[in-house]
C-alpha cells in the first residue's frame, strides 16, 4: 500500500525572491554535498515564452530550496549558478528543464534523468508520479502541473507539489542506477545524459520564433494569404511579447490561419471567422488594419511560398518497396526494443532511420558500404551505444534490398 504524500517531509519551504534571500540559499546548496535533484515550473501556456517561475533543488545536507526567479536573473546565475554550475544534477525529463535553466545561467556538468533511466529499463509509465509510487512505494498528488505558475503568491498546496517533486528524485537516480547497473544499460544510458548535457551547452536565450513556423501554414497557397499571416504574426508577436502573454491567448493558431485563407473583406467578415475574438474591445478594428495593410502590399513585397527542402522526402515520393523496407526495418526496432526491456524510441529515431534508408538506397544513393552507414549515423547524433544494435539492423535490411 502506497503512502500518500501531500506535504514535504520538512515541511513547505519559504519561496526565496529577493537576491538576499536568494544568496542565502544559494549557499545552502553549496554547503550540501552530492548531486542536486533540480526541477522547475513554468508558464509556457500563459506566459509569452517557456522560462521558469520557480526553481526547486534538494540536496542532502540542504534540503529543500524553493527560488523565484522571475525579475531576479543576476541573483539566480550569480549565487545559484556559483553553487551548482558543473554539479552533478538529477532532473526527471530533463529536456523540458533544460532549455529555461540555460537562459537563467544554469547548467550542469553532469546530469541523471530519472525518465530516460525508466523507459532505458523498459517502465510501461516513466512519469515521475508513477515512477515514485512502483519504486519508493509513496503516491505523489499530481493536481498542480498545468496551474499558472507565474501567479503571484503562489498558494502553499502548490508549493507543496513543487517541493515534493525534487523529495525523491535522487533516491529514485539512485534506484534506477542499480537497476541499469544489473542489466548493463548504465553505459547506454549514461551516453543519453552526456548528449543532453552537451545539446544545451550553449544556449543562452531562447530561440526567436517566425512566422514560417506557424502550424497550417502549408495550407496557404497565394502570396496575399501568406502576406496577411505574416503580418498577423507579427503583430500577435509584438502584442503578446509586451503583454508577456502566450500568444494563442492573444490570436488563435487556427484563428490566424483562418483569417489568412479567408482573406475577409470588411471588419464584419472578420468578425465572423470563427473563433475570432470579437468580444474584446477594439480587437476587431485592430486585426482588421493588421489584415488591410498586408493585403495592400504590392505583389513585389507578398512573401512566397517556400517548399520544403527536405533531404528525406515524405511517404508519397517513395518507392512502395522501399517504403516497405522502412517499415520493416522499424518494426526490427520495436522488437528488439521488447527483447531488451528498452523503450524501442530510444534505439533510434525513426526520421534518422528513413534517412539512412533513404541516403543508402534512395535516388541519390552515397552509402557504400557498412563504414559510410556507420558515419551517417554518427553525424546524425547516434551514440555508440545505438550504433551496436542499429548498424546489423539496418546493414541487413539494405543489402536485402
Amino acid at each position: 500500500m502506497s503512502e500518500l504524500r501531500r506535504v514535504p517531509a520538512q515541511g513547505i519551504p519559504p519561496v526565496a525572491s529577493t537576491p538576499q534571500e536568494i544568496a542565502a540559499a544559494a549557499a545552502r546548496l553549496a554547503d550540501g554535498t552530492g548531486p542536486l535533484a533540480v526541477d522547475t515550473e513554468r508558464a509556457g501556456a500563459y506566459r509569452y515564452n517557456d522560462r521558469a517561475f520557480l526553481l526547486q533543488l534538494h540536496r542532502a545536507g540542504a534540503g529543500t530550496v524553493l527560488i523565484d526567479p522571475e525579475g531576479n536573473d543576476a541573483a539566480v546565475q550569480d549565487h545559484v549558478g556559483g553553487a551548482i554550475n558543473g554539479q552533478s544534477w538529477v532532473l526527471h525529463a530533463a529536456k523540458t528543464d533544460l532549455p529555461c535553466l540555460a537562459w537563467l545561467g544554469l547548467k550542469p556538468g553532469s546530469l541523471f534523468d530519472t525518465e530516460v533511466a525508466a523507459r532505458m529499463a523498459g517502465f510501461e509509465h516513466p512519469n515521475l508520479g508513477h515512477m515514485v509510487d512502483e519504486i519508493l512505494g509513496v503516491e505523489l498528488e499530481k493536481a498542480h502541473g498545468y496551474v499558472d505558475w507565474s501567479t503571484r503568491p503562489l498558494p502553499q498546496d502548490w508549493l507543496a507539489y513543487a517541493a515534493l517533486d525534487v523529495e525523491f528524485l535522487l533516491p529514485l537516480a539512485e534506484t534506477l542506477k542499480d537497476v541499469l547497473a544489473e542489466e548493463e544499460k548504465l553505459d547506454w544510458a549514461l551516453q543519453e545524459f552526456d548528449a543532453l548535457v552537451a545539446e544545451h551547452a550553449g544556449t543562452t536565450a531562447p530561440e526567436p520564433g517566425s512566422w514560417r513556423e506557424l502550424k497550417g501554414l502549408s495550407t496557404l497557397r497565394r502570396s496575399e494569404q501568406l502576406a496577411v499571416a505574416k503580418a498577423l504574426w507579427i503583430k500577435r508577436d509584438a502584442l503578446s511579447a509586451h503583454r508577456d502573454i502566450a500568444p494563442p491567448r492573444v490570436l488563435g493558431n487556427k484563428v490566424l490561419i483562418d483569417v489568412a485563407r479567408t482573406l475577409p473583406n470588411s471588419p464584419a467578415e472578420l468578425a465572423r471567422v470563427k473563433g475570432f475574438p470579437r468580444k474584446r474591445k477594439s480587437a476587431t478594428q485592430l486585426w482588421w488594419d493588421v489584415v488591410e495593410r498586408a493585403r495592400d502590399l504590392p505583389a513585389s513585397d507578398r512573401p512566397r511560398p517556400q517548399r520544403a527542402r527536405r533531404e528525406v522526402p515524405g511517404k508519397a515520393a517513395w518507392p512502395a518497396e522501399l517504403w516497405e523496407l522502412y517499415q520493416a526495418a522499424r518494426q526490427d526496432f520495436t522488437d528488439l526494443g521488447q527483447d531488451l526491456a528498452v523503450d524501442d524510441s530510444l534505439l533510434i529515431k525513426p526520421a534518422t532511420l528513413r534517412a539512412a534508408i533513404w541516403a543508402a538506397l534512395g535516388p541519390k544513393a552515397r552509402l557504400a558500404d557498412t563504414a559510410d552507414l556507420v558515419d551517417f549515423l554518427f553525424a546524425n547524433g547516434v551514440r555508440p551505444w545505438q550504433l551496436e544494435w542499429a548498424v546489423p539492423i539496418i546493414a541487413r535490411r539494405i543489402n536485402s534490398f
